[in-house]
């Protein structure tokens, strides 16, 4: 489990940095070691930066794929957490490509997500899970879409 999560971490670290083509290739890793181990939450991960990596490297068909089939399984597998960062980049890949209603389409589903968590919170909670960056994020991309 933790060369899958490292793997994960080293792609996602990768893509941070700026380096689109170390993170497929570290996402394709991470990807390869979850496979035989069934560790669905990283697999998952390292398919959201692979797409991610994939539309930066301008394989913008390959990189909406792969974020499709990480939204299919982060829906099967059900966390909130996967669900609304697989959606939401689906939703930027979408949108850089040109595919307005379907980015839109996604960001409506990543937002629910969001929303369906802060209301399951306590006030306190909700409105800070709400104003951390990467939800904002998500959010402020649902009005951008909508314009």
């Amino acid at each position: 489990m933790i060369q899958c999560r490292l793997a994960a971490a080293r792609a996602e670290l990768e893509l941070f940095v700026g380096r689109a083509e170390d993170a497929v290739d570290w996402a394709r890793k991470t990807i390869e070691l979850c496979l035989p181990v069934r560790r669905f939450k990283y697999e998952i991960a390292g398919r959201t930066v692979l797409g991610r990596g994939l539309v930066e490297s301008g394989k913008a068909a390959d990189g909406v794929a792969e974020l499709k089939l990480a939204v299919q399984q982060a829906d099967r597998l059900g966390a909130p957490p996967l669900r609304w960062q697989a959606q939401a980049a689906l939703a930027r890949a979408l949108y850089a490509t040109g595919d307005d209603k379907g980015a839109e389409q996604a960001f409506v589903v990543a937002s629910k997500v969001i929303h369906d968590v802060a209301a399951g919170l306590s006030a306190e909670r909700s409105a800070r899970f709400l104003r951390a960056e990467p939800i904002r994020g998500v959010l402020e991309g649902l009005t951008t879409a909508n314009q």
